[in-house]
Order: structure tokens, then C-alpha cells, then sequence
């Protein structure tokens, strides 16, 4: 049998796996795991035109088969034109590889620098961060003594407020005729007026009898009707 041949090159291509051409041999070469007996038993019978259906023959078939127009130019051929194939498919799939492998390399090249960017302006923000945190320590402190200044200073201004307070409160006990302030006679400010009149009962108590002896007893007449309101 005569195969079709042009320049080692098979012209009409009858399997799926393998094509006329470079192209076509490398995109049809078989995906699944490579075997090697079954790949030159193919090739064989695609190359004596005698493939059948079957995907798989073993070498005893050919025998038995008698095939009287075996061309063992042809076949030698293909197979000199199928290794050539071959040998470029590898070539361009290192290619790619290296393509591939290049391609990695400068996405982890890329990657690697974001990441030291990224840490730069990490540790950037980390100390901006402490330094914030120091100055709010400090402000904080200050404003603390300033509290402290500002409370050491009006403490003993309210309490001369206090004492003012009660010193006016006092006046009312002091001179005669009946006790007229607003607290005192306003049914509302009844707890005002108990603690009012508590700490100038207190006060009466350290008073000379004898020069307050009018101003006391009107006190405690006041505390004893705050106290049964």
C-alpha cells in the first residue's frame, strides 16, 4: 500500500491524537498519560491505512493480520517526521515554561516589593501611633495637675461660699423678730432648710449662752420644726 507522503509528512491525518503537520501533532497529541507502546502501535496502523476502530492492538495482531502492502519507507518516515514533531512540541512547551517561570518570577519580584512597602508604611503608622499616644499621655497629664491646681483653689473658695452662706443664714437668728428668709418658710426647700438649720444648730452649740442665749433657743425651736415637717 502507497502512503500519502509529502516531505515525511502525512497529508491526511485519520486520528484525533495525531495531525499532518507540526501544528496539528502538537495539538493533537494525546492528554491522556503518555504510553508509549500504544502511541507506536497507532502510528503504525495509521501510517499502513489498516487502523480499525480499536484503540489498541498488540504486535502478534500485525503479524496475523498478513499485511502484504506494509511500506516500511513510509513508516520510517512518519516515524522520523513524528520524533522531529515531537522534539519541537518539547521545545515550545520549555519555552513556555520559561515564559511561565519568567512571568512568576516578576509577580513575586512585584510582590515582594508591595510587601516592603507595605511594611514601611506599617511601621510608619506604628510610630506616628506611639508618638500620638505619648503626647496624649502628656496632655492628659498636664490637664490632671491643672484639675488639681484648679480644684486646690476652689475648694477653699466654696467652702468661704459655704461659710458666707451660713454666716447670712445666721443673721436671721441673730436679730430679733421673726425668721422671714425664703428657705426657711418655703414648704419646697424643706430638705434645704434641714440642712441649713443643722449646721447652725451645730454652730449654736459652741455659742456663749449668755450673749446668744435668744439667738440659740430660736434655733433650736427651728430645728426641732424642721425636724417634724
Amino acid at each position: 500500500m502507497n502512503i500519502p507522503v509529502t516531505n515525511g509528512k502525512l497529508q491526511n491525518p485519520e486520528d484525533d491524537h495525531l495531525g499532518s503537520n507540526i501544528p496539528s501533532s502538537s495539538r493533537h497529541l494525546p492528554v491522556e498519560p503518555f504510553e508509549v507502546s500504544e502511541f507506536v502501535e497507532r502510528l503504525t496502523w495509521r501510517t499502513n491505512n489498516e487502523c480499525s476502530n480499536s484503540k489498541k492492538l498488540a504486535a502478534d495482531t500485525i503479524i496475523t493480520a498478513e499485511i502484504k502492502d506494509f511500506n516500511p519507507t513510509a513508516l520510517h518516515e512518519t516515524f522520523i517526521q513524528t520524533i522531529q514533531d515531537l522534539k519541537k512540541l518539547q521545545e515550545k512547551q520549555q519555552a513556555k515554561c520559561e515564559r511561565l517561570e519568567e512571568s512568576l518570577k516578576q509577580e513575586q519580584e512585584a510582590h515582594t516589593k508591595n510587601i516592603v512597602k507595605l511594611k514601611d508604611r506599617h511601621q510608619q503608622a506604628s510610630d506616628v501611633f506611639w508618638q500620638l499616644d505619648e503626647k496624649i499621655n502628656s496632655v492628659a497629664g498636664k490637664i490632671i495637675h491643672l484639675g488639681e491646681q484648679l480644684e486646690n483653689v476652689n475648694t477653699p473658695r466654696s467652702r468661704t461660699v459655704e461659710a458666707q452662706k451660713l454666716l447670712n443664714y445666721m443673721s436671721e437668728f441673730l436679730i430679733s423678730g421673726p425668721i422671714v428668709n425664703d428657705i426657711f418658710v418655703d414648704p419646697l426647700r424643706l430638705y434645704e432648710a434641714a440642712d441649713v438649720i443643722q449646721k447652725l444648730y451645730a454652730i449654736a452649740q459652741d455659742l456663749p449662752v449668755e450673749k446668744f442665749a435668744e439667738s440659740k433657743r430660736k434655733i433650736e425651736r427651728k430645728y426641732d420644726e424642721v425636724e417634724r415637717d
